[in-house]
């Protein structure tokens, strides 16, 4: 289905939430959490965001979290004050458009953000994200290295399994394996200037310092495992947003939805009685 010009899932009926997906990520990658929230009586929407899935885009475009808020914003009108949940780079996503426009959402909820601005003062590089932050050669080491990355799928099938806390999922679960296998797909099918553009963009934010401002019910969920974004900066983000609730999920990794998505929508308030 496509809305606003971008590819959608819809499942469900009742009060909408909408699933905003992080960094490599498209709507299919939510897993089970559509279904699990329409067995709650809401109806869940996931979207590719601009460039993503099946959502046309171009690596010319801005890649930013206000630029993919701002396409955003007529599928969260005409969803009525829906439920925002963001995943990594999608809870920045999340943010902004709480911020831009607190009234045309019920509430945000946060799942593994990406908070921690790169670089920082005295910072030097050295870990592939701190070079991806790099304001110019970021994007362009990072687009090399993703088109390389697409070319060998040994080792793109480690780099996913490596967000999770036990790449065993991935061979003893046929529906995260089908999962990943959809995922390798999807990466090669996504230009690698789009992949460096929005990891530079998502890393050059600290989420912390517009936490302040929100002023919708808001609730932080992350990993207790966590690689790739981490526990302590989702903490500290909890505590600079106003009333935010922190849910951590112990033994998970980056991938709540993937491994442990009953717990998950159970944190988010999802009842399946």
């Amino acid at each position: 289905m496509s809305i606003e010009g971008l590819a959608t899932y819809e499942v469900g009926a009742g009060p909408a939430v909408l699933l905003v997906h992080g960094l490599g990520g498209f709507k299919e990658s939510w897993g089970p959490i559509p279904e699990l929230i329409a067995t709650s009586g809401r109806r869940a929407v996931a979207v590719d965001l601009p460039g993503w899935g099946e959502s046309p885009g171009h690596r010319r475009e801005p890649h930013t979290a206000d630029w993919y808020a701002d396409r955003l914003r007529p599928l969260v009108e005409r969803l009525d004050r829906p439920l925002v949940i963001g995943h990594s780079l999608g809870a920045q996503v999340a943010m902004r458009l709480a911020l831009a426009e607190p009234r045309a959402v019920s509430a945000i909820a946060l799942v593994s953000p990406q908070v921690v601005r790169r670089p920082q003062r005295g910072w030097r590089p050295r870990v592939p994200q701190d070079w991806a932050a790099l304001p110019l050669l970021g994007p362009l080491a990072s687009r090399l290295f993703f088109r390389a990355f697409a070319r060998d799928d040994a080792r793109l099938e480690r780099g996913f399994a490596a967000v999770v806390s036990d790449p065993r999922r991935f061979a003893d679960d046929p529906a995260a394996r089908a999962l990943l296998e959809l995922a390798k797909e999807r990466f090669r099918a996504t230009s690698p200037g789009i992949w460096a553009k929005a990891l530079n963009r998502a890393l050059r934010i600290d989420l912390r310092d517009l936490a302040g401002a929100v002023r919708v019910p808001t609730i932080v969920v992350v990993g207790g495992d966590d690689r790739i974004t981490k526990p302590w900066p989702a903490a500290s983000l909890a505590h600079a947003i106003p009333h935010a609730r922190l849910a951590t999920l112990p033994g998970v990794g980056h991938l709540p939805q993937v491994e442990a998505a009953e717990t998950l929508t159970s944190e988010l308030g999802f009842r399946n009685d």
